[in-house]
């Protein structure tokens, strides 16, 4: 894999990587991805939202450490994105 990590795709012999990439991609092909601009603006700050919640989330070895690290985490930083993502449907539609 080109950075030692999955997910990959093959396409004529070239190896393609990245996961939001990757959606995009199928999307496009699949008729799921937006071709207006703005429409695809949207689609992109809530795929790339959710990439950042996962950046984000803790980790930890120690179990109470990732316990604690993991209430914070959803008291404070996913709360603020999942309430960012839910004004974001409901502005579009959903």
């Amino acid at each position: 894999t080109p950075l030692g990590s999955v997910p990959v795709m093959k396409i004529d012999g070239d190896t393609y990587c990245q996961s939001m990439a990757l959606a995009r991609y199928a999307s496009k092909l699949a008729g799921f991805y937006p071709e207006d601009p703005l429409e695809a603006l949207k689609v992109d700050q809530a795929l790339d939202t959710m990439n950042e919640i996962s950046s984000k989330a803790p980790r930890s070895k120690d179990e109470e450490e990732f316990k604690k690290l993991r209430k914070e985490f959803q008291d404070t930083t996913l709360t603020k994105y999942a309430e960012f993502l839910e004004d974001l449907i409901k502005k579009n539609g959903g």
